[in-house]
């Protein structure tokens, strides 16, 4: 059997959860952007807060907009948007896992 006959024959069982291995793959690159964000924040800290660095970046200019003028309030917002970007990373991954187990349940049933 060739691998695109596997893949067809696979295909079979599980093109009827569609909806759900979309909704999965969305998951999956809203869980990576999440992560990805986490270290702008850091390095937001670093260059922005502590060493008064002013980059011409576009995560450095939002946050220089919404920032409050103190370093306290400007490390309290930094602290919850990486407390934010992690939540919603894990959130992600749970409800991608979620669906990871129900396409994998109603594949096996299938087959069976």
């Amino acid at each position: 059997m060739t691998l695109t006959r596997a893949y067809a024959r696979a295909w079979r069982y599980y093109r009827d959860d569609l909806s759900r291995i979309i909704v999965s793959v969305v998951l999956v690159g809203l869980t990576t952007l999440a992560s990805l964000a986490q270290p702008f924040v850091l390095a937001i800290l670093f260059d922005y807060v502590i060493k008064h660095e002013r980059p011409g970046k576009l995560p450095y200019r939002i946050f220089a907009r919404i920032a409050p003028a103190g370093v306290g309030g400007q490390i309290i917002l930094l602290a919850a948007s990486f407390l934010l970007f992690r939540l919603l990373g894990e959130a992600f991954g749970l409800g991608q896992g979620f669906f990871k187990i129900r396409i994998g349940y109603n594949g096996i049933l299938r087959v069976r």
